[in-house]
């Protein structure tokens, strides 16, 4: 395969990658998608809805961590794909949203947790 360059990295492209399993299922698709920031959009259907009429915690909670994941790894090149795996999320739902197009908007921020072992500083 040869390398696409990176001004040719579309939101296509971006979409190709998750045309299957859950993102699909549910129906998420790529807005933005750059190094360190994805932007995630979903058309919210009567299906993504709970009995209060409202969007499903679950789905934005799925929404929330494909955008973060991706934010974090972005890259130019379709055929060389990063994974990502969420070790744990705490969500804080203020909110409700109906029937309609939301957006959730990933950034990726450095964490990093050193820890000195024998030997090794």
């Amino acid at each position: 395969m040869s390398a696409v360059p990176p001004s040719a990295f579309s939101m296509e492209d971006a979409n190709a990658l998750f045309n299957n399993g859950f993102p699909a299922l549910i129906g998420l698709h790529f807005l933005e998608w750059e190094e360190g920031r994805a932007v995630l959009g979903l058309q919210v259907r009567q299906e993504h809805l709970n009995l209060g009429n409202v969007i499903h915690g679950g789905v934005l909670a799925t929404l929330m961590d494909v955008a973060g994941a991706c934010a974090g790894t972005y890259c130019p090149y379709p055929e060389r794909v990063r994974k990502a795996v969420t070790l744990s999320m705490t969500n804080t739902f203020t909110g409700q949203a109906g029937e309609g197009l939301i957006h959730a908007i990933g950034t990726c921020l450095l964490y990093t947790s050193p820890s000195p072992r024998d030997g090794l500083l």
